[in-house]
């Protein structure tokens, strides 16, 4: 993920994912974009059909450098792992 300011990112409606907003919604401020990487470990479906959503936050409304920028890639693993 790349953003600045904050992000909280949901799969299915749970929560999976969150950087620099705490549950209040209080935004912590990001001098510069950051990159960070999240392992999620998706919850077993009978259609294995997933819903991703993402929630982006900004520290304040008059901040002119917002970014919300997600990537997405898979990683299988077989049943001995």
């Amino acid at each position: 993920m790349y953003f600045d300011d904050a992000f909280i990112a949901y799969v299915n409606g749970k929560e999976v994912a969150r950087s620099s907003v705490d549950s209040s919604g209080k935004v912590k401020p990001t001098r510069d974009p950051e990159i960070k990487r999240y392992l999620i470990e998706l919850p077993f479906t009978k259609n294995n059909q997933y819903t991703l959503a993402i929630e982006g936050f900004n520290h304040h409304k008059k901040s002119s450098d917002f970014s919300l920028i997600p990537w997405l890639g898979t990683k299988y693993l077989d049943a001995s792992q």
